[in-house]
């Protein structure tokens, strides 16, 4: 089974904008294509220790169900 991943509608629903993500990948030294596809792990969004990192990652825990 492959780890959850967030997606943009994770991002959208903590009413983040689409720029700023980009940026803030790239800061973090994430890939902002690999965000569009939907392959950024909610781990690897976790490792960052960055508080809007966790705002997503706790929105795509809600929307798999995982808490």
């Amino acid at each position: 089974m492959s780890e959850p991943c967030i997606s943009l509608a994770d991002i959208r629903s903590e009413k983040l904008c689409m720029a700023g993500a980009r940026e803030w990948f790239r800061t973090h030294g994430l890939s902002w294509n690999d965000a569009v596809q939907g392959r950024i792990t909610l781990a690897q969004i976790t490792a960052t220790h960055d508080p809007l990192g966790e705002r997503v990652v706790t929105a795509a825990k809600k929307r798999l169900g995982l808490q």
